[in-house]
């Protein structure tokens, strides 16, 4: 068969011409001028290539064009094809058709991790002899190929939902025949080609319905999107999820009361920059694997490769020996060079999650972190994310930024306002800054960076070869006798932060689950407040750990334990140690320890620890909320009207009830819950058992941890007047982000306190 691949340098078709040459098909291919390593490829299978689009390109009369997804309609070859009868077909219908009809089809989907996924379960299959086919949208370095035909049955493939030509709409992984998925999450994306949300899971509807009852889906625990989408699916389907070992050792039941969980993964990190990712199949304790690739991401990436792995005969043994020695895969957290102890890493990720996750999985190397993006895809191009890159990036210590790439393709009124990206960043107390091209970025970080650094250039393009360039500079800069000025703040780590504040919490919850079967004493304080001996004992202990690791820092309690001379610019700790205090002197088991760490203003730590529940919910400032190691979310409810709501009322009662805001929302909302103890409010909202949460005269003690946990878990926070939130004003409205405006609305309609200064 004589094939004609137009814009053949793309990723997908590059590879696609490789498994047509390998099957001893003729195959020629036309694009713009391409370059390495694509032109390098092609040049490699001895594909002869038309530099340029032109009719005369397909004279040598091939039996079918396959036209990328970038051609429209109107493209030269595309018509030519018409007017001379030859078949025109899309590349995911002739992957489908011509290698994956007759093979078991196992496709990787999902909004981030694909190409991880893929290699990882090719490398797996190929290590074991099983010879699979795969088609991979990167290049794993230990094939360097992305493309395999292989040997039958198995064939695994990348599977993206990105609309396959202008004549086929419908997303690519529809085309593979799926008899096993791996679905490692659902997220917005694809902006330029999907509406909003609904449609992209529309698009994965699709590849779930695909499945039939003898297959396999593997879907992960910790998209929500996803698992409800599964709950469809006529095959069986195994639920996957992982988390740090150094998590509540209650985790394991924790997530199972939370959702199904098949596949476990616990994992820890082990010297010389490697992982280790110890593996459960229901109860059953598999065995570990350990290998080279960092975060959390990348372990839940390996559970779902492993899992597929061992469901078509690899066992533990060969799975370990194999991952161990696995190299990784092009542009993913890739080391491109180290000068001067100075590291360049190159790193695919555009979407915030990604980026976050890309991020957060570096944050433990010495030394500075520094994210250098590139809006370059069709979405990162786009408002959409303007609100959200802001979040990712700051988990960064010093954030560059290059301009939109072609930013003339975006209209004005949908394009990135990079500005606002970078008010955002120094908003959360990080250095960022707007260059003007890569010969700027590298000149400017040359200059800059001293040894132990780490810089994380990410782009879903070349991004004009900085990657060389910043290390041709660094060369020629010498930084190695440079050192960071004196007056420089010492980098504070966020996760050391929340590890020390998480255990001295559990210290002081093992002598609250003791008092709490005590008779306890109880004190009043100011107004109608109360006080026990364990509020005191909690918050000393409390004040003496964080004050002996971090002696420098502010500590404010609410028994008032402090530590460190007061000033804005110290990070400064908020302590509850008793929140719910009459809860606890009642014997209702509805009480939590509350510890939140701001910085420059901004909560950049977040920790809920519920003694009698064994709950720990924890966040830091850009990685996501964790109820006992595992990722929470928010509800998804939009219609206030179905919501059910949290409140509390202030001690001080005197001009100002809330009763009058509780009735309208007893006449608004599905129901109205009252626990008594703000950062367990919180903490039902950002676990999705609450739709939203509203209280008055709070302290900052009282919801600063709190009001974390819910941003981090998806949600919106704010003053009950829609201002930004600010710990120091009293009130708060904490909502799943869908119903806020319509709380705050209600909120509106009621009396407010004369003035929110505080409980």
């Amino acid at each position: 068969m004589k094939v004609h691949l137009t814009a053949i340098g793309g990723t997908g078709m590059g590879a696609l011409a490789g498994l047509l040459v390998e099957s001893g098909e003729e195959v020629r291919g036309s694009d713009k001028p391409l370059y390495p390593p694509m032109s390098d490829l092609l040049h490699e299978l001895k594909i002869p290539l038309a530099e340029g689009y032109a009719t005369e390109n397909l004279e040598w009369n091939p039996d079918v064009v396959v036209l990328g997804n970038t051609c429209g309609k109107d493209h030269v070859e595309y018509l030519e094809a018409q007017r001379r009868g030859i078949p025109v077909v899309s590349f995911p219908q002739l992957l489908g058709d011509r290698f994956l009809a007759k093979r078991h089809s196992i496709v990787v989907a999902g909004t981030h991790g694909k190409t991880t996924t893929t290699s990882l379960l090719a490398y797996l299959l190929t290590k074991a002899g099983l010879e699979p086919g795969y088609l991979v949208g990167g290049i794993p370095l230990d094939f360097g190929r992305s493309f395999s035909v292989g040997q039958a049955p198995y064939f695994v493939v990348e599977g993206d939902e990105y609309d396959s030509a202008c004549f086929d709409k419908e997303p690519k992984f529809v085309h593979y025949r799926p008899q096993t998925v791996i679905l490692t999450g659902i997220e917005f994306d694809h902006a330029d080609i999907y509406a909003d949300m609904d449609a992209v899971i529309a698009a994965f509807t699709k590849l779930i319905d695909a499945i039939p009852e003898d297959g396999l889906l593997l879907v992960s625990c910790d998209s929500d999107v996803a698992m409800r989408l599964a709950k469809r699916a006529r095959c069986r389907v195994e639920a996957y999820a992982v988390s740090s070992t150094s998590d509540n050792a209650d985790v394991l039941s924790t997530r199972k009361l939370v959702m199904p969980l098949d596949w476990y993964g616990s994992y820890e990190r082990l010297g010389g920059g490697r992982q280790r990712l110890n593996i459960s199949f229901g109860e059953q304790s598999l065995g570990s694997v350990e290998l080279t690739l960092k975060g959390a991401h990348n372990m839940a990436n390996t559970l779902a490769a492993v899992g597929v792995a061992y469901r078509l005969g690899v066992g533990m043994e060969t799975a370990s020996d194999a991952l161990s020695n696995f190299s990784g895969i092009a542009r993913r957290q890739q080391v491109r060079g180290v000068v001067n102890n100075i590291t360049v890493i190159d790193d695919f990720a555009h979407h915030p999650t990604a980026i976050r996750e890309t991020l957060k999985a570096l944050q433990h190397r010495r030394g500075n972190l520094v994210a250098v993006f590139e809006p370059r895809s069709a979405t990162s191009r786009r408002k959409v994310f303007e609100k959200i890159f802001p979040e990712a990036l700051a988990v960064a210590d010093r954030v560059v930024l290059a301009p939109i790439f072609a930013p003339e393709k975006i209209p004005a009124e949908d394009r990135l306002d990079l500005d606002s990206v970078l008010a955002g960043i120094h908003a959360r107390g990080k250095e960022a800054a707007l260059l003007p091209n890569a010969d700027a970025i590298a000149e400017e970080l040359a200059a800059s960076l001293v040894p132990g650094d780490t810089v994380v250039v990410m782009s879903s393009g070349g991004f004009d070869g900085l990657h060389e360039k910043l290390l041709d500079g660094l060369r020629h800069n010498a930084p190695a006798n440079r050192r960071r000025s004196s007056d420089s703040p010492k980098r504070l780590d966020p996760e050391e932060a929340l590890e020390v504040a998480t255990e001295a919490a559990r210290e002081v919850a093992h002598i609250l689950r003791e008092g709490f079967r005590q008779t306890i004493a109880i004190e009043r304080k100011d107004g109608a407040e109360i006080v026990t001996e364990y509020d005191r004992k909690a918050e000393a202990l409390l004040v003496e750990k964080l004050h002996a690791r971090f002696p420098d820092h502010r500590i404010i309690g609410e028994e008032g334990g402090t530590q460190g001379a007061p000033g804005d610019h110290r990070p400064t700790w908020y302590l509850d140690p008793i929140d719910g205090t009459t809860n606890f002197a009642r014997h209702i088991p509805w009480y939590a320890i509350s510890i939140a760490l701001e910085v420059k203003g901004r909560l950049r730590v977040g920790l809920v620890l519920a003694p009698e529940n064994r709950w720990e919910l924890s966040a830091v400032r850009g990685g996501g909320a964790l109820l006992n190691g595992h990722p929470i979310r928010v509800s998804d409810g939009e219609d206030l009207r179905r919501s059910l709501l949290g409140t509390g009322f202030p001690y001080e009662r005197k001009d100002f009830d809330n009763t009058e805001h509780l009735h309208n929302a007893l006449q608004s909302a599905r129901g109205v819950r009252r626990m008594g103890t703000a950062s367990l409010d919180c903490l039902a909202v950002a676990c999705g058992w609450l739709d939203g949460y509203w209280e008055y005269r709070l302290r900052p003690w009282d919801v600063a941890a709190g009001a974390l946990l819910v941003e981090e878990a998806g949600g919106r926070v704010t003053l009950t007047d829609g201002k930004p939130f600010d710990l120091h004003k009293g009130d708060i409205v904490a909502t799943n982000g869908h119903i806020h405006e319509q709380l705050l609305v209600m909120l509106r309609r009621g009396k407010q306190p004369p003035e929110n200064t505080g409980r």
